[in-house]
């Protein structure tokens, strides 16, 4: 397994309401992504940072998506700016679901 972490800084123009609205509207993309198991969208309102976490099934799979002129296209278009992309190994795992 593997992490993919994202961390961006929007657009300032784009309120909090807005990011949300852009999140639900990602949604479908990931619906049953190929090697993605679980997406978080998250978002600090007191820095204006935004982070979303990945958990992939494989590497390949993670490069496949973010590598993708599709990804970096609508990842610009919504937020205004170009994420920093983590790529790392997933170690150990507590589940407590």
């Amino acid at each position: 397994m593997y992490a993919a972490i994202l961390t961006y800084t929007p657009d300032p123009s784009l309120s909090e309401a807005d990011i949300e609205a852009r999140f639900e509207a990602s949604t479908p993309m990931f619906v049953a992504m190929p090697g993605l198991i679980t997406k978080y969208f998250c978002f600090d309102s007191e820095k204006r940072e935004g982070v979303s976490l990945y958990i992939w099934e494989s590497e390949a799979a993670a490069k496949d998506c973010f590598d993708s002129s599709q990804f970096q296209d609508g990842f610009r278009d919504a937020f205004g700016c170009e994420p920093t992309i983590r790529i790392t190994p997933v170690q150990h795992l507590v589940d407590n679901a």
